[in-house]
């Protein structure tokens, strides 16, 4: 039987992950790891934020660290292959290594473009300086993001602050979305 594929972007917030993704233009084939906390915020009527959202996650993981793998799983059941948005944790995708065939995709970029861009969807942050901050020192330790970068199989280096760079990565990711296209 042939091993399912699974595609997981990794990297710092405001590095293009999402932007990249959304090029793909594959939204049956997106499994966004925010998604199931969102949709539990939700249900208990609580603000969704990144701080909510950071502290369901951590509630979660103390619980079970591989939730997200077996949601994973679940989420790849009928199809070839999923891409995984925003995959931040080290045990996490060396499970999904075992599991499956990967794709590891880092999209970096200079923590000045990132705050940059993280300013322009600042609603979901309650102080954006404090929070790009707590960030920076939560995915240098906590999260693995340097780990998972040298891990990768490709690095994408996206300058946001340049139109050019944003371009290329969305063209970038339009071919990869094309390029999977054919196995669809």
């Amino acid at each position: 039987m042939k091993k399912k594929v699974v595609i997981i972007i990794v990297g710092p917030s405001g590095a293009g992950k999402s932007t990249f993704i959304d090029a793909m233009d594959l939204p049956d084939y997106v499994y966004v790891t925010s998604q199931p906390m969102v949709h539990e915020l939700n249900r208990r009527g609580s603000p969704v934020n990144h701080d909510t959202i950071f502290e369901l996650s951590q509630e979660w993981y103390i619980k079970d660290l591989f939730w997200q793998v077996r949601l994973i799983r679940k989420a790849l059941k009928n199809k070839d292959f999923l891409i995984v948005d925003g995959s931040r944790r080290l045990p996490e995708v060396r499970k999904l290594e075992e599991l499956f065939q990967t794709i590891i995709i880092a999209i970096v970029s200079p923590p000045e473009a990132r705050f940059k861009r993280l300013k322009k969807r600042a609603k979901i942050f309650l102080n954006i300086a404090d929070e790009f901050a707590r960030l920076e020192c939560d995915e240098q330790t906590t999260m693995d993001i340097k780990a998972l970068v040298e891990m990768a199989d490709f690095v994408i280096q996206n300058d946001v602050s340049s139109k050019a760079s944003l371009q290329s990565l969305q063209e970038e990711g339009r071919l990869l979305g094309f390029l999977l296209k054919t196995f669809v």
